[in-house]
C-alpha cells in the first residue's frame, strides 16, 4: 500500500496536509476513498513551508528516523532563509531539518537541536502516520 499526501490552502496563511494509505499508487478518485486512514496536518507561512510549496507535485519516500521522525527528501533542498538558530521540538510537530534540508514529521517527544525549522503541527492521525515503516513512498500534491 503507498500513502498519498494531499496537501491544499486552508485559511490565508495556513495549509492543509492530508495523508491517505492507498491501494493504488496513482491519486484517488475525485471521491478521495481511502483505506488505512489519514493525517492532517495545518503548516505554518514561512520561506521553509513555501520552498515545499514549490516543489509540489513531488513523489517522496518517507524513511523512519531514531525511532521518533518520519522524514523525506524533496528534489531540492527546503528553505532556511529566516530560519532560527534551533526549535525543541514537541510530538506532532512538522519542520525542517536545515542542515540535511528535510522534512520532518515527529512522532514522538525530541530535544532541541540546532537547524530544526517549525513548520507546523499534526492535527490528527498521528498514529497513523508513525505506524508506516521505513521506505514508504508518498505524492505530495
Amino acid at each position: 500500500m503507498h500513502p498519498l499526501l494531499w496537501l491544499r490552502e486552508a485559511m490565508m496563511t495556513q495549509l492543509r496536509l492530508r495523508l491517505w494509505r492507498a491501494a493504488k499508487r496513482h491519486p484517488l478518485p475525485q471521491s478521495r476513498k481511502a483505506e488505512g486512514g489519514e493525517t492532517i496536518a495545518v503548516l505554518e507561512d514561512n520561506p521553509t513551508t513555501q520552498s515545499l510549496l514549490s516543489q509540489l507535485p513531488a513523489t517522496v519516500t518517507f524513511d523512519d528516523y531514531a525511532g521518533s521522525e518520519k522524514i523525506a527528501y524533496f528534489p531540492h533542498d527546503l528553505s532556511v532563509q529566516d530560519a532560527p538558530d534551533g526549535y525543541d521540538p514537541a510530538r506532532g510537530n512538522v519542520a525542517c531539518y536545515g542542515p540535511w534540508g528535510n522534512l520532518v514529521f515527529y512522532y514522538q517527544e525530541a530535544s532541541y537541536a540546532d537547524g530544526i525549522i517549525y513548520m507546523g503541527r499534526v492535527e490528527s492521525g498521528l498514529e497513523e502516520l508513525a505506524s508506516m515503516g521505513a521506505g514508504f513512498e508518498v505524492t505530495v500534491e
